[in-house]
């Protein structure tokens, strides 16, 4: 006779488990500023450049005046880097 037991869990949708496998690490951010091309043809690309940090949760937010921006913003997922810490970029 063969008896077999799985215990498992399931985590809701927005549960996100972070098992430390290094020292956490602060950000280091860049950012780029628009071009002198774009500045003259009445527009502004900034980017946000964030790298070097662990673990991945970290949250993007733009503000202009103090006033938060959310039209015209993209962020991208995190991608792993070398060192094994992550970078997103925010446009």
């Amino acid at each position: 006779m063969f008896e077999a037991v799985s215990q498992c869990a399931v985590f809701g949708g927005g549960t996100h488990l972070t098992v430390l496998g290094q020292p956490k690490a602060s950000p280091s951010v860049t950012l780029f500023p628009p071009s002198s091309e774009e500045l003259g043809a009445n527009k502004a690309t900034l980017v946000c450049l964030i790298s070097d940090f662990y673990p991945s949760g970290v949250t993007v937010a733009w503000k202009a005046d103090g006033s938060p921006v959310t039209q015209g913003v993209e962020t991208t997922k995190p991608s792993k880097q070398s060192n094994t810490s992550t970078r997103p970029a925010a446009t």
